[in-house]
């Protein structure tokens, strides 16, 4: 995300008054003052150096977070139904494959909707991380966002107490 001065201003800045999700808090204080503008046809190149469990540990951080601060309802609906849609695709798998089949093809584009075209060149190795990382994401966020939202509050920051 990228702004002017004088929008930091007018919003005030990261709230201080949170450990956690304090970008998050600032996003939406700002999307409620206007609405983001997007450059066509941008493109950001970013390889991250994580590992499997790194990437999950950062997942579920967000999470918690989210959950703590009570954001993001709808994404915990979005993971929470994916997650439904994998049980019962399993649950019925002794009468039908078809809904394996569908939840399979749907979890394949959500792993790789944003970069087709670099799939040809990249090893099994990594597409099958990629796609397990995909079908663990829903479980991942939905856990840690319902667990965050048991907490019910963001711990404060020590250091502005």
């Amino acid at each position: 995300m990228a702004f002017r001065k004088d929008l930091w201003e007018r919003v005030g800045g990261f709230p201080e008054t949170v450990l956690l999700g304090e970008d998050t808090l600032f996003d939406q204080r700002v999307r409620a003052m206007t609405a983001p503008a997007f450059v066509q046809n941008a493109k950001a190149i970013y390889r991250p150096q994580n590992s499997f469990g790194s990437a999950m540990r950062q997942m579920a951080g967000y999470a918690v977070a989210d959950g703590a601060l009570g954001v993001r309802p709808a994404r915990l609906m979005r993971n929470l139904l994916r997650c439904v849609a994998e049980v019962i695709s399993l649950a019925v798998l002794p009468w039908t494959v078809i809904p394996l089949l569908v939840v399979l093809a749907l979890e394949s584009y959500w792993a790789f909707r944003l970069d087709w075209k670099q799939v040809r060149g990249t090893s099994l190795t990594v597409l099958a991380k990629r796609f397990v990382f995909s079908l663990l994401v829903p479980w991942v966020v939905t856990w840690n966002q319902l667990r965050g939202a048991r907490t019910k509050a963001s711990a404060p920051n020590r250091q502005n107490a």
